[in-house]
């Protein structure tokens, strides 16, 4: 029998497959992970099965870039907490207060007095992710345009560091080159903006149908 795994690329959950395929318990598996496998993570499996000797074991490895949430054909969310609300009566004051931090916005975690740089670093990642994630899902190469200086540069630089990556590791064909947007070499390339949010609510602004006006 074979078996699908669809899991999130983490150390924990590779060591566990590579665990199952050591003992043989399945005619072959095909590994599914919910975004992009690191290139850490990705040498540690593949060293890992080939020391065991269950290589013959894995069909095939694929990233589904998966790290958003599409709210409607023109909204997405970049993979919020999916952390679900626990009651009172069991739950000590500690677990609460970390259920609390897990549903701040993603504004508030990079704004809190209190944030510190590892917070920071794992918030920006975890926005890049997904960001990584739209562009592999819609086909599209983008120029990258983002202020200095803060948490937008940071997310920028990340995302650029993972579209590189991608590129360089893909050999030829690569998840741009296979949507057909890369026929003419060009990738049909848009413009993507990272700005670090002001107090004004842009969202109303964004979804009303207002007439824009083009200057010459």
């Amino acid at each position: 029998m074979p078996a699908i795994y669809f899991v999130s690329p983490t150390q924990a959950n590779i060591r566990r497959i590579a665990q199952d395929l050591s003992k043989s318990l399945y005619a072959s598996s095909y590994v599914n992970f919910t975004s992009a496998l690191s290139r850490a993570l990705l040498e540690e499996f593949a060293e890992t099965v080939a020391r065991d000797g269950s290589v013959e074991g894995v069909e095939q490895v694929y990233d589904q870039h998966l790290d958003f949430l599409v709210l409607s054909a023109n909204l997405f969310s970049l993979h919020p907490s999916l952390v679900t609300p626990m009651g009172p009566a069991i739950v000590a004051p500690t677990a609460v207060a970390d259920a609390a931090a897990d549903f701040k916005t993603t504004y508030e975690k990079l704004n809190a007095p209190s944030a510190g740089e590892a917070e920071i670093e794992e918030v920006t990642d975890r926005v890049a992710r997904g960001l990584f994630s739209v562009l592999v899902t819609m086909g599209q190469l983008p120029i990258i345009r983002a202020p200095r200086g803060n948490a937008a540069e940071m997310v920028a630089r990340k995302v650029d560091a993972r579209l590189r990556d991608h590129l360089a590791s893909s050999r030829g064909s690569n998840a741009f080159s296979a949507s057909g947007t890369a026929a003419d070499g060009s990738f049909g390339r848009p413009r993507r903006l990272t700005r670090r949010r002001a107090p004004v609510q842009v969202k109303s602004v964004l979804l009303m149908a207002w007439p824009v006006l083009q200057c010459s």
